[in-house]
């Protein structure tokens, strides 16, 4: 599937997800730059104008996905998304701990997961259960490639606790390359939708 910039919003309990727009281009910086927040994350040029450059050229691709999380008053909490990035096939391996990579290869995964400040847990929990279900079941993928700082621990364990295991390393060892099979996923998102969907209120 193509992304023609039309995609509905997809509907969850408690947020939705909705396709990032050029307008929306002041609160991605302003999340990309929180120096609580872009410790994991690739640099970002706090320049208004270049993000705007940036939103303007996502605009124009159809192979990724940008996606404002929102509440139910569309008030905008964080950002997800998935796209194209280059990991490595043809590994080898003795074991789990000596697994390499080489030949980059395209493959798409989930990243630029954000959160506003004092935002509910639960709002995160739910836009990761929905963007996982678009990629496994809406876009149809059964491979999901993550790439995630060795030093961010809660989200590492958070995607272990999906069956997400640690399969290489990238960037000179400073982050881990993590693999979802969607069979993993559809063995764990009943527990995850529990949390989710089983809390009435926020």
């Amino acid at each position: 599937m193509k992304n023609n910039h039309r995609h509905p919003k997809i509907q969850g309990k408690f947020i939705n997800l909705r396709e990032a727009e050029v307008d929306d281009s002041s609160f991605i910086l302003e999340l990309r730059t929180n120096p609580n927040k872009s410790k994991f994350i690739n640099k970002t040029d706090p320049n208004l104008d270049k993000q705007i450059d940036y939103m303007k050229n996502y605009k124009t691709l159809d192979n990724e996905w940008y996606f404002i999380i929102e509440d139910k008053h569309e008030n905008p909490v964080g950002t997800i998304s998935v796209y194209p990035y280059p990991i490595f096939s043809d590994r080898w391996v003795d074991d789990v701990a000596s697994l390499h990579y080489q030949k980059p290869l395209g493959v798409m995964g989930p990243g630029r997961w954000l959160m506003i400040d004092n935002s509910h847990p639960i709002m995160g929990i739910e836009s990761d259960v929905m963007v996982k279900d678009f990629f496994f079941n809406g876009l149809n993928h059964t491979l999901m490639p993550m790439v995630i700082h060795k030093d961010n621990v809660s989200v590492l364990n958070f995607h272990k606790k999906w069956g997400a295991i640690v399969v290489g390393w990238v960037d000179e060892i400073s982050h881990h390359m993590l693999e979802l099979t969607k069979e993993d996923y559809l063995k764990t998102k009943t527990f995850y939708e529990r949390i989710v969907y089983g809390k009435s209120t926020l």
